[in-house]
């Protein structure tokens, strides 16, 4: 087992070589004669990291590589930072995050920083039960930036139904994609209520009730309450006359 090299201020080990150029490194393996190995040194250059954003804690990082030797290895030791409403994008070599750092040589003390996109979401809109206006009856997905409302497409239809708003699908509350702000991958899914329209008097004892052509069958309890409503109509009419 090698031993551990000393400490050279100023310098990075390289690792252990055969020959005193320094261009043969040692391969680990068995020893089956005299052999002398060299220490290789470079020169140690400082990378300062920059977490690239207000608030960073910690906001900076320092690093040494070897001169001529590139920085990847060492920013793999560093945990990403969690940012809300953010994501990790690259390595850069301007706080603009406009030139990627590839693993270019350090030869110089280097400041490197942190790139960050705003995080989207994708957001699931299931019509449940009604049509799209292309035709379609699947959810549709829209991508929203974090704290943004959501881009709505044109409102699904559906026979007999109005669409009344939408609701969370893991939660059942009511959900209005177009003004709550969108933090987190969300599935929504349409709500639906009869469309029920009372026609104003025209000269007859009850009010007119009209009920838009039905796709489907009106459920037992909606029944009940429009011929509960129409009864106290006839009620109400009877007492006046």
């Amino acid at each position: 087992r090698l031993p551990t090299p000393g400490v050279w201020t100023g310098h990075t080990f390289q690792g252990w070589h055969t020959d005193t150029t320094l261009t043969q490194p040692w391969r680990t393996g068995p020893v089956t004669s005299n052999t002398t190995l060299h220490a290789k040194w470079a020169i140690a250059r400082t990378v300062t990291v920059h977490a690239n954003y207000p608030g960073a804690n910690p906001a900076t990082w320092t690093l040494h590589v070897g001169d001529g030797d590139n920085a990847l290895g060492a920013l793999s030791t560093i945990t990403i930072p969690i940012r809300t409403g953010w994501r990790f994008d690259d390595w850069y070599t301007d706080p603009a995050a406009t030139t990627r750092y590839t693993g270019q040589a350090i030869t110089a003390d280097t400041d490197l920083y942190m790139g960050w996109k705003q995080a989207t979401y994708l957001v699931s809109l299931d019509p449940n039960g009604g049509t799209w206006p292309d035709g379609t009856t699947y959810a549709k997905y829209q991508w929203a930036t974090h704290g943004d409302p959501a881009t709505m497409p044109d409102p699904p239809t559906k026979p007999g139904q109005l669409l009344t708003g939408w609701t969370d699908t893991a939660t059942g509350a009511d959900f209005d994609p177009t003004t709550t702000p969108i933090t987190d991958w969300t599935s929504l899914k349409a709500k639906w209520a009869p469309a029920i329209t009372q026609l104003p008097l025209t000269g007859g004892p009850l009010g007119a009730w009209t009920l838009p052509t039905l796709g489907t069958l009106l459920p037992l309890t909606t029944l009940a309450a429009i011929w509960h409503s129409l009864r106290k109509k006839q009620g109400e009419h009877n007492l006046r006359h």
